[in-house]
């Protein structure tokens, strides 16, 4: 579970990064992306903060239109649902990011290191591997690019819930 913070951690660094990137990402390469992000479980972490965050959204519209209440408890939990079936939108815009950020060779050692052996001693020769030494160097940047997408990416899906929350009260009855 360590391992797969930290590496998740390094790996929002990394597509954050504004660190020049290779133009010939190939399929394949997004391919073992994908890979690495799912080696990770960072799709598991992502459906257990989303439904929080969309908890915390239904707890503001409540506070501030008490009168709507019950609709508003009614509505949260189909929106929850809709907007956990986009995660796999962001694992795969994760995927299109990282990729052309190692070279090939880079990414597989990455998948490999990701579903290998859970130990000290493996994290610490991928640390010391040419791959990894990129990996970790680029941790800043790509928590700081992951951060901007991911701030991106639930703007879009806020936008869309709170259509879709509107459009269902009006559907209801309810004028806010």
């Amino acid at each position: 579970m360590r391992k797969s913070l930290a590496v998740a951690a390094l790996l929002a660094n990394l597509l954050c990064s504004a660190t020049a990137v290779r133009a010939d990402a190939s399929l394949e390469d997004v391919r073992v992306a994908r890979q690495v992000i799912d080696a990770l479980h960072l799709s598991d972490q992502m459906a257990a903060i989303l439904p929080q965050l969309v908890d915390a959204v239904g707890r503001g519209l409540t506070a501030h239109y008490p009168q709507h209440a019950k609709e508003i408890s009614e509505i949260m939990p189909g929106l929850k649902v809709k907007a956990s079936a986009r995660i796999d939108e962001f694992m795969s815009l994760m995927a299109t990011a990282l990729a052309p950020k190692l070279s090939s060779t880079e990414l597989r050692e990455l998948r490999s290191f990701a579903t290998g052996p859970r130990d000290v001693a493996a994290r610490d020769d991928f640390a010391r591997s040419p791959a990894g030494i990129k990996f970790f160097s680029l941790r800043e940047e790509f928590k700081r690019e992951m951060r901007e997408r991911g701030e991106q990416w639930g703007a879009k899906i806020g936008r869309e819930v709170d259509e879709e929350f509107k459009a269902e009260l009006k559907s209801r009855g309810v004028r806010l």
